[in-house]
């Protein structure tokens, strides 16, 4: 049963991210498509999440008929329940096998079942499969330098993903480098047409197709022209991106992470408006634990009461601090109060590898930075109201700190492994998140809207801000569009470091998620 519970509780958690995830990015390229039509540029499609669903029927093209595709659905789905019912067991024997079959087996089989339907050759099909699998492999070695080879589970939660991905490759293989002249869904494989389409879709009356499409992976807006060409004819385009002044172009680039600060700002503003804003309660009793941290591990738990330490009665949470801080990493004997049953426990404090900001005596943390001995444990905290008016205030200062915080993060690149997150810690946090409230899902929903408007200024194509500097440039030279090989290049290069910042935070994903 609780092991149930535990899955419902990730599933539930997993809804919770995707749909953050969309409202976030529907948000950002809503700014970018508001933009657009305000200044007379033609959006051919603004869609919510990625991917279309294969309705052209490929199987008459078939000289033999090829296994049905329920067939191996049901089959996957036995093999999911095999890996549940393994972990619920406690069978690592079972929930192995399974998850070998679920991240090699089946995207194997189903690969080469796609690649039939498109006529592909056998390398063709495996190709995308065996690079995800090479890629994934390559960023759980780097961030674990190389402790991932150590464990099984491990090994397999990384192939696993990449069995998703390489296998999502070869299904929309028909669309991937499709001509940007080719209508939206539209691809070709070989002599074979094949289409997509979103689940649903309409158009208005500018010619705008809206659609919900089927990975929860974001959105996009399609601005029309908004792809280089070699003869410069990009700036002849009617209504197209390029045909607009280089100003117009920035406005536009520029409306997206404008919206999505905006939107952290509001909801970190609706937070504090109906739930408050969190304060720490100065006593000794313990409000939260690391799951890593040295109080967690000898047995504290949340809720217990701190009567003394070393003989020291403590009346406050800040003398804990204190006595911890100046431990100098020696045992200390801790008396808690648990339920009116007092108890001693012998905690050791761990250092530090590198300088945190030091708390006051009034738990605030000050500007003072120091390598310190902890415990990984916290105090309690109450929501204390906060005025609407107090509220826009405190909100209208996030941007700035969340600008100066991105900015150290990039300029301190020794501390910024344990400031930057992928899609498996955020998944993670959210997860956190919606076991302590909702008022937790809009703080993290505001911070993460912050970051992706900040992410999307950094001055690298494909990015917003990369392209911003290129419009930037242009406006000085009175609106004459950089050479096409000049464009190949930035892109070129602005490819390269976004790849490399990608396979960093994927990396580093790995190394909290693997690492244990």
């Amino acid at each position: 049963m609780n092991e149930l519970q535990q899955l419902l509780g990730y599933v539930g958690s997993g809804l919770i991210f995707m749909l953050m995830l969309a409202v976030l990015v529907f948000v950002h390229e809503l700014g970018h498509f508001w933009a657009a039509r305000a200044l007379g540029m033609k959006v051919d499609a603004f869609a919510v999440m990625f991917g279309g669903i294969r309705k052209t029927d490929l199987r008459s093209s078939l000289d033999k008929p090829i296994l049905d595709s329920r067939i191996v659905g049901a089959l996957y789905g036995l093999a999911v329940f095999a890996a549940l019912l393994g972990t619920s067991l406690h069978s690592a024997a079972l929930s192995q096998v399974a998850l070998f079959s679920l991240a090699t087996v089946f995207p194997i089989w189903i690969c080469l079942r796609i690649g039939r339907l498109y006529h592909l050759s056998l390398l063709a099909s495996l190709k995308p499969l065996l690079f995800a699998y090479g890629a994934l492999v390559a960023v759980g070695l780097f961030g674990t330098k190389g402790a991932i080879f150590n464990s099984t589970n491990s090994l397999l939660q990384m192939l696993f993903i990449g069995g998703i991905i390489g296998t999502l490759f070869v299904y929309y293989t028909p669309v991937i480098g499709k001509p940007e002249s080719a209508p939206m869904g539209d691809g070709k494989v070989g002599d074979l047409d094949v289409q997509f389409r979103p689940i649903a879709s309409r158009k208005d009356k500018h010619g705008t197709e809206f659609s919900l499409l089927l990975l929860p992976l974001g959105g996009f807006a399609a601005i029309k022209g908004m792809h280089p060409k070699e003869d410069g004819s990009e700036t002849q385009i009617e209504n197209g991106f390029y045909s607009k002044s280089p100003f117009a172009r920035w406005l536009v680039l520029f409306a997206g992470p404008l919206f999505s600060i905006l939107l952290g700002v509001i909801l970190y503003a609706t937070s504090l408006s109906i739930y408050g804003d969190e304060k720490p309660v100065n006593k000794p009793i313990i409000g939260e634990l690391n799951d890593k941290g040295a109080a967690k591990a000898a047995g504290i738990q949340v809720g217990d009461k701190v009567v003394s330490v070393n003989g020291k009665t403590m009346t406050s949470f800040y003398d804990i601090i204190l006595m911890t801080r100046q431990s100098g990493g020696k045992t200390l004997s801790f008396i808690i109060d648990r339920n009116g049953m007092e108890k001693k426990i012998e905690l050791k404090p761990t250092k530090d590898t590198e300088e945190t900001r030091v708390f006051n005596s009034d738990l605030e943390l000050t500007e003072e930075t120091a390598i310190q001995y902890k415990l990984g444990m916290g105090p309690k905290t109450v929501m204390v109201p906060v005025s609407f008016g107090q509220a826009i205030s405190m909100s209208a200062s996030l941007p700035v700190e969340g600008a100066v915080g991105f900015v150290k993060t990039f300029s301190q690149p020794a501390k910024a492994k344990d400031n930057v997150a992928g899609p498996a810690s955020i998944a993670s946090a959210t997860h956190q998140a919606a076991k302590e409230g909702f008022f937790r899902i809009l703080n993290l929903a505001a911070v993460l809207s912050l970051s992706l408007g900040f992410m999307n200024l950094l001055p690298v194509p494909p990015l917003d801000g990369g392209q911003m500097v290129v419009a930037f440039i242009e406006m000085f030279r009175k609106g004459k569009r950089l050479s096409i090989d000049t464009q190949m290049k930035i892109n070129t290069v602005g490819f390269m470091l976004v790849a490399m910042l990608m396979f960093f935070v994927f990396s580093q994903d790995a190394a909290k998620l693997l690492v244990k």
